[in-house]
């Protein structure tokens, strides 16, 4: 199972959030650790989950806390 844990710099705060694989294996989903809230935005890959938060304009910036990103 892919996973990865993000701390995400918003202009409004900081959160930590997983990106997980639905079970059913359909797509991912955020996972707001802060609030215990999932995102209802669904995508098809965790690549198309980043670009999402590369083109939020509330979005400051991201950093892995999990795995080694190459």
């Amino acid at each position: 199972m892919s996973l990865e844990k993000v701390k995400i710099y918003r202009k409004t705060d900081t959160v930590e959030a997983l990106i997980l694989p639905h079970k059913d294996g359909s797509g991912y989903s955020f996972v707001n650790l802060k609030k215990g809230h999932i995102c209802p935005c669904k995508f098809a890959t965790m690549q198309d989950a980043l670009a999402d938060m590369d083109n939020r304009e509330d979005v400051l910036g991201y950093e892995f806390l999990t795995g080694k990103r190459g």
